[in-house]
């Protein structure tokens, strides 16, 4: 993520005379940056709401090639630093 690469390419074709593959050299480079890692909230209406139960479903909003999502859950009276 967040990642700058350089790419080029060349291809091969068989020369129809000498009957022999031949690459073509490569081209022009060009820059390719790939996106940030993507940052997601919660699904709405979770968010401002109260739940039913403990046994409440929290849902986050989807995130393109997600394995799977970790939540954390503090106490809005828990001032202290950001965990890391």
């Amino acid at each position: 993520y967040s990642t700058s690469y350089t790419v080029d390419v060349q291809f091969e074709f068989i020369d129809v005379i000498s009957n022999t593959a031949v690459q073509s050299g490569y081209g022009e480079t060009c820059t390719v940056v790939t996106p940030s890692i993507p940052l997601i909230g919660l699904s709405s209406p979770t968010c401002g709401t109260t739940v039913s139960s403990l046994g409440a479903t929290i849902s986050a909003s989807p995130a393109l090639f997600a394995q799977q999502y970790e939540f954390r859950i503090r106490l809005t009276s828990d001032n202290g630093p950001e965990p890391t």
